[in-house]
Formats: C-alpha cells, structure tokens, sequence
C-alpha cells in the first residue's frame, strides 16, 4: 500500500500572537501523523489497542528548522526509522506544503506495552503484526 502522507492546516488556537504554531502543537500533529503511518499498513491504532497492546514514547527529540504559520499548510512525512520487536522509531518531517520546504525533522522512539505496563516483544507474542511493521517504510 502506498504511504499517504498527512496534510495539516494550522488553526489559530495552534499559534502564537504572531501566527507562528507554538512548539507544542507539533507533538499532537505527530500523534495524528502516526495514526495515518499505522492506517496507511493497514490496521489501527484501536486494532493494535484491542489486542491489548499500547504505544508507549520512551523518547522524543524535534529540530525546529523553520516556522510553520496559521492558515498555511503542512505536509507530515513518516518513516520507520528503525524497528526490533520491543521498540519502533519513527521519524517525521513537517514540510511547507506550498513550496516543500522542511520546516521541522524529529523522532519519537515507542516502545510497545501492554496494559499492565510490561514491555511486549512483538515478535514472539504478536509475529502477525511484526511481520507488518518489519516490512514497512
């Protein structure tokens, strides 16, 4: 399946007094983008939280290259980074959808739990699912 990458207008409430999207709003964008990478291979996030399992951040960093604004659209790329069983990483660049140009690169490493909080190793309790993130972008 092709990877569709995910188009955000940024509203008002995300920006400061001079139009600029404050740094956190990024952080919900790419929760939103991470819902389209885990769509886009075919399941959801509600199917991977059915099976018991949650996406936990261990850690996330973000370079902030160039500033986004109100009412100008972005484009949200994602890209496994790496992936092991336990952990994923994916990376995300925000690009200005008008001229491409990269706005902001991060990465947020995830590591897989289930409910009780114990890490999950995907590909002994849950190879189906493996086999889909392995092969993945």
């Amino acid at each position: 399946m092709p990877r569709k990458d995910l188009t955000i207008k940024p509203r008002y409430q995300e920006t400061d007094q001079m139009g600029i999207v404050h740094h956190s709003s990024y952080f919900a964008w790419f929760e939103l983008a991470r819902d389209n990478y885990v769509e886009n291979l075919g399941l959801s996030y509600k199917k991977i939280e059915d099976m018991g399992l949650l996406m936990k951040v261990k850690q996330c960093q973000c370079d902030y290259i160039l500033a986004s604004y109100y009412d100008k659209n972005v484009v949200i790329k994602v890209k496994k980074q790496h992936y092991n069983g336990v952990k994923i990483i994916l990376g995300y660049e925000v690009y200005n959808q008008l001229d491409e140009e990269l706005l902001t690169r991060a990465s947020v490493e995830y590591v897989f739990v289930n409910r009780n909080n114990k890490i999950i190793n995907l590909k002994k309790y849950y190879c189906d699912l493996s086999y889909i993130l392995e092969g993945a972008e």
